[in-house]
Parts: C-alpha cells; structure tokens; sequence
C-alpha cells in the first residue's frame, strides 16, 4: 500500500461530523461511502455487526471502524471529524475526534489491513488527534496527514 495520504480523497471526507453518539457516527460515515457499496442496507448492517464484536475506538481520540464484506465494490477510506467528541467505548475511555472508516471486499483484504496499521502509526498521539479534529479545510487535513507520515 502506498502511503495513507494517497487513498484520502476530498468527497470521503466530512469535517464537523453532526452525530452525536456512535450510532449517529457509524450512519453519518457509511452514508460518505453509500456509491462504492452495492447494496447500502446490507453494508450497514456488516458495518454495525462488526462494531458490536468490539468497539473500533482506539486511544487518544482515534476510532477506525471497517468491515470487509461482499457488499463493497471498492477498497477506500472515508474521514470524519468531530472536535468536540463522541462517546465510542475508547480503550482510555476518552471521547473520539478522528474517525477513519475503512471499506474493503475479500480481494482488497490486505490493503484493509494495511490501512489499520498505518492509520494507528501515523494518528498515534492525542496531539495529532487534536490538530486533526480541528482542522478547517479537507485539504489541510491531508496535508497534516502527509506532514505526519514524516514523523
């Protein structure tokens, strides 16, 4: 896989995210995504199983919810952010600001993979979750991505 700033785009990415609990979140995310699934309904429903196996809420304000499932036509990587925090269930029991939701089918398996690893690498710390969840622009926030992939 290339570097994590390549597969972010600007359609994918939803700053000052309107949810307000998890739920609202997981919705509010997958709808970015709605035209790379083929069947949305299904796709959520995957979505949602997979967060009810065990929340996908890091540390440090980072949450990466994903499933791989048949429903998706493309490998991508949508965006969302939310300064003020939502209530995922985190590891360190703060509210998550960054969320990355990774879409992927079973021949883009490792590519999903992939992205889980560099995702926690690069969003590592409270203060890059901090500097991310504020950004004003979708083209700062991959900027700052790519600045942080140099750390």
């Amino acid at each position: 896989m290339d570097k994590l700033s390549s597969y972010l785009s600007l359609d994918l990415i939803k700053l000052h995210l309107n949810a307000n609990t998890k739920e609202e979140m997981l919705k509010e995310m997958a709808l970015l995504v709605k035209d790379k699934v083929t069947n949305f309904d299904k796709f959520y429903e995957a979505l949602l199983d997979r967060e009810s196996a065990g929340s996908t809420a890091m540390e440090n304000g980072l949450c990466i919810p994903h499933t791989r499932n048949s429903y998706v036509k493309e490998f991508c990587i949508a965006v969302g952010t939310k300064e003020e925090g939502i209530d995922c269930s985190s590891i360190d029991g703060k509210k998550s600001t960054v969320f990355f939701l990774i879409i992927s089918n079973d021949k883009t398996k490792l590519e999903h993979l992939d992205a889980l690893v560099k995702i926690s690498r690069v969003v590592n710390d409270e203060i890059a979750t901090m500097v991310l969840s504020s950004t004003k622009s979708k083209e700062g926030f991959i900027e700052l991505i790519k600045k942080l992939e140099l750390r």
